[in-house]
């Protein structure tokens, strides 16, 4: 095989490896993309969840409708966020299910409670309006800790998702870099090979041509 031949597939060979690790990394690099936003998805559901247990709390104590219409609107945002989410097997599945359940609990005791308070005279804090808060309180709370449970266990299992695909990322750059580093070797020793022989082969030729044999020819 001719030098230049075989200089030829080598490089045909090294650039279907190029691609071929080129599209791995760039498929590797978009599946990290959209685990990236699952992950700011379950962060923003937490904070979200943590924000209406916070607006809560205010309007259970104090009984304001701007409270309450605040609370409204920041659950009508967060349910947003419960649709922008897409599950990638049953797990995720399983947990984003467990979301929407949870919200609509919470909306229907938030709705029952608002409905309650405002239907009493205003609180005296005695013991029986105490005790009422108390239970509105415990209601809404089961369900904003189950919220915020699924959540951080949601996040857990996105961002393992992401190391693990950073750490094969990380994995085969090394081997490409590997195979690259054997290519270059192998090419070179066997390149070197060849072209030493030719000259050898060469300089023999021109000895016996040299001593008087024309019709010797080198192939």
């Amino acid at each position: 095989m001719e030098i230049r031949t075989q200089f030829t597939i080598t490089v045909v060979l090294f650039g279907v490896l190029l691609i071929m690790v080129a599209a791995s990394l760039i498929l590797m690099n978009l599946q990290v993309e959209r685990l990236q936003k699952q992950k700011d998805l379950a962060h923003q559901v937490e904070l979200g969840i943590r924000e209406l247990s916070y607006l809560w709390n205010d309007y259970l104590l104090h009984r304001e409708s701007h409270q309450r219409t605040r609370w409204e609107a920041r659950f009508s945002s967060f349910s947003d966020l419960l649709f922008d989410f897409a599950p990638e097997n049953q797990e995720q599945a399983a947990l984003v299910n467990n979301f929407k359940t949870n919200k609509e609990r919470l909306k229907s005791i938030f709705s029952e409670v608002v409905s309650t308070l405002e239907d009493n005279q205003p609180l005296n804090f005695d013991a029986v309006d105490i005790a009422m808060i108390q239970v509105s309180w415990s209601r809404m709370e089961i369900q904003n800790q189950a919220i915020a449970f699924d959540a951080s266990r949601l996040n857990r299992i996105v961002e393992e998702k992401v190391d693990r695909l950073q750490h094969q990322r990380v994995i085969l750059l090394f081997i490409f870099i590997g195979v690259f580093g054997a290519f270059l070797v192998v090419n070179y020793v066997t390149v070197n090979q060849r072209i030493l022989r030719a000259l050898s082969d060469l300089q023999v030729g021109t000895g016996i041509i040299g001593s008087g044999n024309l019709e010797f020819t080198l192939e």
